[in-house]
């Protein structure tokens, strides 16, 4: 079944758009092998934890979408790590004096709503999954809580360094429109623009800006929440968090950096997209990625989740 098809077959007020995942899987979904199970007890985990996290987050100065966009870093290098969310908690009680939060509207933790698009051979997740480079990622992101929408390309250039392109839109959208058309045209002549929508990734998101990195280059993200749909299934990770480092340049004294590693929490190659179609499109290869997986299942295993 297609993202359009289980949309327009679950939900007929947004014909063409696929269903958002509004709340943790509350059914056990199986997999095999090196592919993670969450238990049934991944909701009540997954929500304390959340609480938790927004009261440590509580503790941090707040800072708002514009000083945020001071340190967009839009070219960058990303340093990525996936830990349980205990780990994570004890790690970021101690960084509130070097990091500000975001705050919009009061709330220290916003939802990120998104559709990945891909050709119908998968020919971008391929292209990952070989490590080739320059590669890239097309998405359609909805900033739940900003009320912002963007069509975005996220490429890997062959330097290592991360690319973002954003084109503000209307709304979450779900084929590529004349305008997307053009678009990838102008910024990234590689891209296809024969996709459509094979992938739903939800989030919860902190961001965090170094104090005295401030307009000159690092902020942090921590995603928790992490569910992906496609392929007519879905899947939580439940007590799982991915940090990511943005950087204009790899700084190994990041106080955060520098923290996790103490803790015994290392870098580790990782999309959320490739993750999400690892797990949930047995017919493509993931041989790859299988230490990722295995790392998540080890993770989930310690965090009671699996």
């Amino acid at each position: 079944m297609t993202l359009e098809k289980q949309r327009t077959s679950t939900n007929g007020r947004h014909p063409g758009l696929p269903e958002r995942l509004v709340a943790p899987v509350s059914a056990p979904v199986s997999f095999t092998g090196d592919r993670p199970s969450p238990t049934s007890n991944s909701v009540r985990s997954e929500l304390s934890s959340h609480d938790a996290l927004a009261e440590l987050l509580r503790t941090y100065d707040p800072v708002d979408l514009v000083d945020l966009d001071s340190v967009a870093l839009l070219n960058r290098m990303d340093t990525k790590y996936v830990l349980t969310h205990e780990r994570l908690l004890a790690a970021f009680a101690t960084l509130s004096r070097h990091y500000r939060a975001l705050d919009i509207d009061g709330r220290r933790l916003n939802r990120y709503h998104t559709l990945y698009f891909d050709s119908s051979g998968m020919a971008l997740y391929r292209l990952h999954h070989a490590g080739k480079q320059p590669r890239h990622k097309l998405r359609s992101r909805e900033y739940v809580e900003s009320g912002l929408y963007f069509f975005e390309i996220k490429e890997k250039t062959n330097k290592g360094l991360t690319v973002k392109h954003r084109l503000p839109t209307r709304r979450l959208t779900a084929r590529i429109t004349p305008d997307i058309e053009e678009y990838l045209s102008s910024r990234s002549p590689r891209a296809e623009s024969d996709v459509s929508p094979v992938l739903i990734n939800d989030f919860t998101r902190a961001t965090l800006v170094n104090r005295e990195e401030a307009g000159v280059g690092e902020r942090i993200t921590v995603d928790i929440d992490l569910k992906f749909a496609g392929n007519g299934r879905q899947v939580p990770l439940p007590g799982t968090a991915i940090v990511e480092v943005k950087q204009a340049g790899v700084n190994w004294s990041s106080p955060a950096m520098k923290t996790l590693r103490a803790a015994g929490v290392f870098p580790t190659s990782v999309s959320k997209y490739c993750l999400g179609v690892s797990l949930l499109y047995e017919d493509v290869k993931h041989n790859s990625f299988k230490p990722t997986l295995l790392l998540i299942k080890k993770l989930m295993r310690e965090a009671g989740n699996v």
